[in-house]
This record gives C-alpha cells, structure tokens and sequence, in this order.
C-alpha cells in the first residue's frame, strides 16, 4: 500500500504545537507528514510523522545540535 506524503515548512525547529498540527494532520487524512526547516550555515532538517505518532516519539527524532 502506499500512502501520500506531505511537506511543511517551518520557521526554525519545530515547536510543540506544530509538532500538533502535523499529527492532526496525519492522524485525520491518514498521510504521512514530513516537516522540514532550515537552519543557517547547517543546511536542511526534516522530521517525519504518521497517524501512530506521538509527540514525545517525534520530539525524539529532532535533533540535539546543529553542526556549523
């Protein structure tokens, strides 16, 4: 089976509630939710999520540090 994917992008890491509203989004339209965002000189971030997700799982796979 394959599912949609679907990218957002933030403004800076992902915040709690944006973490949400990508789990809403998953959870109502049975997707997979991909948020990306940039942080300077480090490149491109992305953090994936689908409808069994749950915040503290996808806090998880944020990442710790940035490499300049």
């Amino acid at each position: 089976m394959i599912k949609e994917v679907r990218t957002y992008w933030c403004d800076g890491q992902p915040q709690d509630e944006d973490i949400q509203k990508g789990l809403d989004i998953a959870k109502t339209d049975k997707c997979i939710v991909n948020i990306r965002w940039t942080v300077h000189w480090s490149g491109v971030f992305t953090v994936s999520m689908n409808e069994e997700s749950t915040v503290e799982e996808v806090k998880e796979q944020l990442p710790k540090g940035y490499p300049v």
